[in-house]
């Protein structure tokens, strides 16, 4: 009497599609060392074949963490998997698993990919592949965005492909272990008003006659910059001068010979240039006008 034959093990594809378990297993994470977490949604479409007749589309979030680690000019990415128990599981089968997904690493196309042969017991938890990528990149942090993701799995002859969509692509900062961080650039000065003084030659002036001049000087003050930008003279509304500057001067300006009696107040405005160290600055001095 000849033996029974042995049971051939079955992978049952509507349990391992179902809800996108085992894809979504692919991506779970493990507790990994200065890992990034990132939150990323897919929408998944199985292709057709002999094993799948009949592709339905299903949504996908997925909780991924990333890990970057220097490796001189380069990086080494990697994506980290889960230990998920596969459901639709009777008997202990052994399947090849690869899968793939294209990046965006510091502005530049990257993938990350992975492959692993896994034996898969009924509702025990299953070592599953990461995905990792290498780049050159000379940050200390790099800039990660996950696109469209490729996973196939292959029991004996058949071999079942799924085509996942990011339906949103968040940028991940990822901190690269081994490298510094560069020092942040020192906070820039505060503008400060420039030294500006303004006197007279002299204080009483007579209509018709040699008129008065104000004398001007402009510094730096407390900055260490030369002041930029325009030094103008009034009387009330009227303008003696205006002079552009981009150092400190000192100056004088006669005054007009037509000032009626009486007080008139003399300003000098210091108006500075754009990206100037220093802010607008007055100074003021009363001349005396008489018959």
């Amino acid at each position: 009497m000849s033996p029974a034959p042995h049971p051939r093990r079955t992978l049952r594809p509507a349990g391992l599609l179902a809800a996108g378990a085992l894809l979504g297993a692919l991506l779970s994470p493990t507790a990994a060392t200065a890992a990034t977490t990132a939150a990323l949604d897919y929408t998944c479409l199985p292709e057709k074949s002999a094993v799948v007749t009949a592709p339905t589309a299903f949504e996908m979030p997925v909780s991924a963490e990333v890990t970057a680690q220097a490796d001189g000019a380069a990086v080494n990415l990697a994506m980290t998997t889960g230990r998920p128990a596969i459901p639709g599981i009777t008997s202990p089968i052994t399947v090849t698993m690869r899968s793939s997904m294209a990046a965006d690493v510091d502005g530049a196309a990257a993938t990350l990919s992975g492959e692993r042969q896994v034996t898969i017991n009924p509702g025990t938890p299953t070592d599953l592949p990461a995905l990792t990528g290498r780049v050159t990149t000379p940050s200390s942090t790099v800039a990660l965005t996950p696109g469209a993701l490729r996973v196939e799995f292959t029991y004996l002859v058949f071999t079942v492909v799924i085509n996942c969509t990011p339906t949103s692509t968040p940028v991940v900062q990822v901190p690269v272990e081994g490298r510094n961080a560069p020092p942040s650039d020192p906070a820039p000065a505060p503008a400060v008003k420039p030294a500006l003084k303004a006197g007279l030659t002299k204080k009483v002036q007579l209509v018709g006659k040699t008129p008065a001049k104000v004398v001007v000087t402009l510094a730096k003050g407390a900055s260490t910059s030369q002041p930029r930008g325009t030094v103008k003279v009034t009387v009330g509304k009227r303008v003696v001068t205006t002079r552009k500057v981009t150092k400190g001067l000192s100056f004088r300006a006669a005054l007009p010979r037509t000032l009626r009696p009486g007080r008139h107040k003399v300003t000098v405005t210091f108006t500075p240039a754009a990206g100037s160290k220093h802010l607008r600055a007055t100074a003021s001095v009363t001349l005396r006008v008489r018959r």
